[in-house]
Order: structure tokens, then C-alpha cells, then sequence
């Protein structure tokens, strides 16, 4: 049985089979496409975990018998396929290569698998003259299409990309890695999938060298792409497709003059122009004719036909990398080339990026917004992009994860909540839960980060480690974040830097941190009165504050000076009180409700307008925030409250009981309850009952709206007032 994606209908089977005009899985009927020439190239965004690499391996599991089909990991230095750690599973009981769970061996999920997130890095083990990124990638595109799957027609061929190719792979005399390098090429075209025979490489080499003499320079590099062309692509292709080939080289201009075989030699020498825009010309000429040469395989009859279409996956074509690189030369490329007819290729990319900023992949239409831009001379090729992002998995598909199992709501919405619906975590925590639903006694949903990853109890790694390993796979910045994430800004980060963690402290490590952090588009709406946290994306914030709580030494050495730093008297006196609400939040993460209380308390009384309350409120969302200690607090005490007089018991303990109510549902796994919103409710009504004047309608406004923000998961520090400012 194949793996299956939840929650990704509308692109799996809508826009991808619309695309290439064939049916996602099931009995592979055609499609109509949604246009006779070219589509969109595709780009899915989306932050680390949310799914990107799955979606491409699904993909290419559901079309790879069909059609022709290239899936490559540009962040792989030999583009191998990507492991990706979010294609999720069936429902339990489903049979199949991944039923062993995460972790099983040679499975995508094993520890030591899954990372096909990772920034682009496309290269070769030793770069050489001859060789780039994206001729790399182009060799290896033309060998996967060039395949013939056993429900397609006639095999696609790339006579104009080979003649590019061949001719770029030229070397110099008194370069042996070139050399060796240009053999590694050839021996790849002449070898793979056709009856050619050994020796035959270095054949020709010599007769290229006998073609070349001694000349020296650029005339040596056009001499052997004279020689070196008409021998190899002889062998590989019949006279007329040959001469088609040729002919459109003719047409490309690389050279002010001259045929075909002048305009590859002229390429040959670009492509060694790296100073200047040479090497950009031959890798728009080289991406251009791999569109042509798809283009002419299906010509106007098999566009009328319907003839099913190429497809390339492309994961991690980040900016700035090969991926990046060869994404805006195929926008170029196709631009130019729509005019004339454009190519039938399919390209789904991936990159990441904020899923947010972007039209989510979920609601992708028929007729989306897109439209093809205008033909050559006017428009702008990055119109030829449709940028999709991967945007939260919701409760109904993560229940369907659970297949048979039933889980509970309160279930699904930690799993939510906690995964901040990105797929891969989402698939962990589900698979970690799986096994207990099945034997009949569901987790506590506080407890997921603690079940085992494989699911069975006593195997060691917990779904919280793996997915913090997974999520930052570099030990030395996991270990940072860890010890930086209760900071709420960057100063507070920049404070532990100077001493934390040990050994992997100093000046600059809390700025490396911030720098990963905006990198891989962690990013998290702001804390009102703070300019953080300085981890603002929840759930990489819950993952690693977990971590760091398993260590409850670490815990309080962190605590103790994000407090120094905020009151240099740092432990403040029995019966103290502050009004920095910074630092009765890591007062209260080291388990001293008492100050928070007396605190809060001591605010309380001193404003009675609408102003102070808001403050109040404000202060309140601000401290019960604040991560949990591995102990819980001890039951407070009013002694040496300056605010209790008389007649002040009762506010007291309402905003003792409101401190650790609000406090354990601002956990990001934790999950809202009946009876803890009526208690949250009746603690807002004694402090609304025992103010006056203008702030008593604030509070009493808090009364009546924070029960609903309560019961819908908002969490402190977002709730709100009937303002609309942050309380």
C-alpha cells in the first residue's frame, strides 16, 4: 500500500494531474490539462517539518510507472532522491514498507535519514573548469527523463541539450581533473541505457586530442567541442535528428557567426567565462534547449492527443544555490521560448520560506489565479511562477492520521496545537501516540513529547528528542537554542551568551542563533511588552524548553540570571513585590508563585482606571506565560503580602488561583477543560466585583470574553480585552 498525504488534496489530485494530464493514483485515467502549452512551475514554501519533501516523494511514487519522472534533492552533493522525515503513513494496520514506524531501519524516519530540508548545496566532490552546479543537474535530469516508464509512449530524447553538453565538457590539455572529469560525462551519455561498448570513451578522447593539436586557450576548447561534438552525438542520434539538433543551434546566436557546430564551440568557451556573464549565457543557452527538446518530442499532434507529460521534483531549490540558480534560468527559458510554442515540461519545486506569505497549497483551485504571462518581449519571467505555501495541517486531517484509532479531541487538538500543524511533526507525534490507542489507554496529551519515539516503552529516545534533532539537526546550535529559548529578546539571549551553554558560549553566539533562527524562518508573532521571545516560533520554543526542563539544573542556572540581569538584589526579600513583569515571569518558571502573587497583587491596587487595568491584564498574560518548571510550585501563601489588608483575602487567593489556572493552560500542549474556565471565570469575577470605577468594566469585560478565547485554545500572552489592546 502507498503512503499517504492528509490534507493535501487539492494539489495532489487537482493542480499536479491538471498539470501533467494524468490521474493522481487509482486507475491513472488522463486528465484534461488545464493548457495545451506550458503551465506553471510550481514552488511549494514552507518552514522545516511542514511537509515539503514528503509531497515531492509522494509524488513521484504516485507517477513514477507513468511517466517520465526526475526526483532530485539539490541539497544532496550527489542529487540523490530525498529521505524525507515527513511522508507520512497510512492509518494504522495499513501494510507496507514504512509499517515499522519512524526509526526502523532503512526506513526515511531513521535518525540518521531524514534532513532533505537542509539549504541547498548542490557540488561536486572536486568542482573543475568543465563542470558546474547546474550541468550537473542538467546531465542528471536528461538521464532519469531519457527512461522510459513501461505506460508511456515513445521515450523522450535531448538531442540539443546533448550537443550543449557534450560541448561544455570540454578540458584542457594540462588539466588531468578535467580530463577525468569530462570522461565521468561522456562515458554517462554513451553508456546508460544504450549498447555501447567499453573503451569507447577513451576512444574518443584521443580523437579529440588529435583534433585539438597544440592549440592552446580558447581555440583549444572550441577545437575539442568541434571534434568532440560530431563523434559522440553520431553514435547517439540518427542524421536528421541530428541535424534538427544542429540547426536550432544555428539559430541561438551564442556566436555572431557560424553554424551549428560554431555556435557549440562558442558555447564551449562561455561557459569558462565566470568573471564575466559568460558562464550565465551557455547556462541560459544549455536550460533552453532541455525545453526544446521537450517541446519538440511532443509537437502538435501529441499536444492535441493529450500525451501525458515530464515531470521534475526538485527539492530544496533554495536562493542562492544551484536550485535557486537553475529555477530562474527555466523561468527565463520558458518565457522566451512561449512565443514559439512552449515545452511540456512539469516542474514542482521546493524551497523554503514563510508558508504564510503565500496562497495556501490547500485551496488551489481549478482555474487558480495564475495565468501564463505574455509571449516573448513584454512580461516578466517570474510570472511563470505559482508559489504555493504549505500552510498548518488543521484537526480533520490530523485526525484521519490516526486512521481507525479514534482518538479523542482533546487528543487531536495537542497533537495541533504542539505540531503548530506542520506534517512531519505532526506524523511523529501521531506515530508515538498510535500505540498506546491501540492497547486501549490513550496518553495524557501533556505528556506527548515524553512518549516514545517508536512508540514502544523502554526503547530510549523520546518523540520530543527526535523531533528537536530533526527540526536542528546541529548539535552545537540545538544546544544554544536550548539554553537561549526562555530568553523573552535578544538581549536576554545575548546575556547567557556571554557563559551558556558551556563550552559553546561566547560573544557571537547569540547572534550566530538569531541569524539560524531568521534563516530557517523560525519566526512567532511578538509577546506583547517584550520585543521576543527571542525563539518565537512555538513549537521549536516548547521542543526546546522541554529539553532544557529535563535538566533541572540547566533550568534554574538559566532562570536565576535572565533575574539577575533584570534586579541586581536578585532573590528579592520575604515579602518583596517588583513591577517588572519580565522578571515575575522567570520567577514564576522557577516556581515562586508567592512573589508573582504578592506582586500582581500589590498592582492591583494601586490604579482603579481602565488604563491600569489594562496594564494589569496585560501583566498577568505576560507572567502566566512563563514556561513550567519540572516541579509544580507549592500551595501560596498571603504572608507578607503588603496589598492584603482586612478585607483582602479573598483577592488574594482569586489571583493566586488565577496565576496557576491561566499558567497551565498557557502550555502549548495543553488542552482547555470545562471545569479550569468556570474556576478562570469565577477568580475574574471576585476581581471585577473589588474594583471601581473605570477599570471595574475592563475586568468585567475580561470576565465575559476570556472564557470563550479560553475554550478556543487562545493561551496567555494573547489574550485579549474588549479594547482590542493586548492584556
Amino acid at each position: 500500500m502507498a503512503s499517504e498525504l492528509y490534507g493535501r488534496d487539492a494539489l495532489l489530485q487537482g493542480l499536479v494531474p491538471r498539470l501533467v494530464g494524468v490521474a493522481y493514483r487509482g486507475d491513472g485515467g488522463r486528465r484534461p490539462v488545464d493548457s495545451r502549452d506550458a503551465g506553471p512551475v510550481v514552488r511549494l514554501v514552507g518552514s522545516r517539518g511542514a511537509g515539503k519533501s514528503a509531497i515531492l516523494a509522494d509524488l513521484a511514487d504516485a507517477y513514477r510507472q507513468r511517466i517520465p519522472l526526475s526526483l532530485l534533492d539539490l541539497a544532496s552533493h550527489d542529487l540523490r532522491p530525498p529521505q524525507p522525515w515527513t511522508l507520512q503513513q497510512p492509518g494504522p494496520g495499513a501494510a507496507g514498507p514504512d509499517a515499522d514506524g519512524p526509526g526502523a531501519p532503512g526506513s526515511p524516519w531513521a535518525d540518521a535519514g531524514g534532513g532533505s530540508d537542509e539549504p541547498d548545496a548542490v557540488h561536486t566532490t572536486r568542482r573543475t573548469a568543465n563542470t558546474s552546479p547546474v550541468t550537473d543537474l542538467l546531465y542528471t535530469l536528461e538521464k532519469d527523463l531519457r527512461r522510459k516508464p513501461k505506460n508511456f509512449g515513445v521515450p523522450l530524447e535531448f538531442p540539443r541539450l546533448t550537443h550543449g553538453l557534450v560541448a561544455v565538457s570540454g578540458w584542457r590539455a594540462d588539466s588531468p581533473l578535467e580530463q577525468a572529469e569530462a570522461e565521468r560525462q561522456l562515458n554517462d551519455q554513451l553508456t546508460a541505457d544504450r549498447s555501447n561498448t567499453a573503451g569507447l570513451v577513451q576512444g574518443l578522447m584521443a580523437a579529440v586530442i588529435d583534433g585539438a593539436g597544440g592549440l592552446t586557450g580558447d581555440e583549444s576548447l572550441a577545437a575539442a567541442a568541434r571534434s568532440l561534438v560530431p563523434i559522440v552525438t553520431q553514435r547517439l542520434f540518427g542524421r536528421r535528428v541530428n541535424k534538427a539538433a544542429r540547426g536550432w543551434w544555428a539559430e541561438r546566436e551564442v556566436a555572431p557567426t557560424g553554424d551549428g557546430l560554431e555556435q557549440l564551440a562558442a558555447l564551449a568557451v562561455d561557459f569558462r567565462d565566470t568573471e564575466g556573464d559568460g558562464r550565465l549565457l551557455a547556462h541560459r543557452h544549455l536550460v533552453a534547449a532541455l525545453l526544446a527538446d521537450v517541446s519538440a518530442h511532443y509537437g502538435p499532434m501529441r499536444k492535441y492527443d493529450g500525451v501525458r507529460r515530464p515531470l521534475v521534483l526538485l527539492d530544496n531549490a533554495e536562493p542562492g544555490g544551484a536550485g535557486g540558480d537553475f529555477q530562474e534560468l527555466l523561468l527565463h527559458a520558458r518565457h522566451e521560448s512561449a512565443a514559439g510554442g512552449p515545452d511540456q515540461l512539469v516542474v514542482v519545486l521546493t524551497a523554503s520560506g514563510d508558508e504564510t506569505a503565500h496562497p495556501s497549497v490547500d485551496t488551489v483551485a481549478r482555474h487558480t489565479s495564475w495565468r501564463p504571462p505574455a509571449p516573448r518581449g513584454s512580461g516578466d519571467p517570474e510570472q511563470w511562477l505559482l508559489t504555493l505555501g504549505l500552510t498548518a495541517l488543521k484537526a480533520p486531517a490530523i485526525k484521519a492520521m490516526f486512521g481507525a484509532s479514534r482518538p479523542s479531541n482533546r487528543l487531536v487538538m495537542a497533537v495541533e496545537q504542539l505540531s503548530g500543524g506542520r506534517a512531519g511533526v505532526v506524523h511523529a507525534l501521531v506515530q508515538a501516540a498510535l500505540p498506546r490507542l491501540r492497547t486501549g489507554r490513550p496518553p495524557d496529551p501533556s505528556g506527548l513529547l515524553d512518549l516514545p519515539a517508536d512508540g514502544h516503552a523502554g526503547s530510549g529516545t523520546t518523540v520530543g528528542a527526535r523531533l528537536l534533532r530533526l527540526l536542528v539537526p546541529d548539535e552545537a546550535t540545538r544546544r544554544r537554542l536550548t539554553y537561549y529559548s526562555p530568553a523573552l529578546d535578544a538581549p536576554a539571549a545575548v546575556h547567557l551568551s556571554h557563559s551558556l551553554p558551556p563550552f559553546l558560549n561566547g560573544p557571537l553566539a547569540a547572534r550566530e542563533s538569531a541569524l539560524y533562527l531568521a534563516r530557517g524562518h523560525w519566526h512567532g508573532p511578538s509577546w506583547p511588552g517584550t520585543d521576543g521571545p527571542f525563539v518565537a516560533d512555538p513549537t521549536l520554543r516548547a521542543l526546546l524548553l522541554h529539553e532544557l526542563r529535563g535538566d533541572p539544573q540547566a533550568w534554574q542556572t538559566v532562570h536565576r540570571r535572565l533575574l539577575h540581569r533584570l534586579d541586581a538584589n536578585h532573590p528579592l526579600g520575604l515579602g518583596a513585590v517588583t513591577a517588572d513583569t519580565r522578571y515575575l515571569h522567570h520567577a514564576l518558571a522557577m516556581g515562586d508563585c508567592d512573589l508573582v502573587v504578592r506582586s500582581l497583587h500589590h498592582l492591583f491596587r494601586r490604579g482603579s482606571d481602565a488604563d491600569d487595568a489594562q496594564a494589569w491584564l496585560a501583566a498577568l498574560n505576560l507572567v502566566c506565560a512563563a514556561p513550567r518548571p519540572l516541579s509544580p510550585p507549592p500551595d501560596g501563601s498571603r504572608a507578607g503580602c503588603p496589598a492584603c489588608g482586612s478585607d483582602e483575602p479573598a483577592v488574594h487567593q482569586a489571583i493566586d488561583h488565577l496565576v496557576r489556572e491561566l499558567w497551565a493552560l498557557s502550555a502549548l500542549d495543553a488542552v482547555p477543560n470545562a471545569r479550569a474556565v468556570t474556576r478562570i471565570e469565577q477568580r475574574m469575577t471576585v476581581l471585577a466585583t473589588h474594583s471601581a470605577g473605570t477599570a471595574q468594566a475592563v475586568y468585567f469585560d475580561a470576565h465575559d470574553q476570556w472564557p470563550q478565547l479560553l475554550s478556543e485554545s487562545v493561551k496567555a500572552p494573547d489574550l485579549t480585552s474588549s479594547g482590542g489592546a493586548d492584556a
